[in-house]
């Protein structure tokens, strides 16, 4: 059983699991991996990355932090 079950793993339901599992929280994430996000060639809407990311490979940094938050 999961304390909380998320659909869509773009980048609201990637960050919800993230301080999900900062508070102890099992959580499942239900996503079939083709949605908008992975589409943005280039966003600049994001601190941290001043040059721009890919959606494709902000996705998949945020998914790596996800998983690996400790908790």
């Amino acid at each position: 059983m999961y304390d909380c079950v998320i659909i869509g793993g773009g980048p609201a339901g990637l960050t919800a699991a993230t301080y999900l599992a900062r508070f102890l929280r099992s959580t499942l994430v239900i996503d079939a991996g083709d949605g908008r996000a992975t589409r943005i060639p280039t966003t600049h809407n994001l601190l941290g990355f001043p040059d721009g990311i890919s959606g494709e490979n902000l996705l998949v940094r945020m998914h790596r932090h996800a998983v690996s938050t400790p908790g």
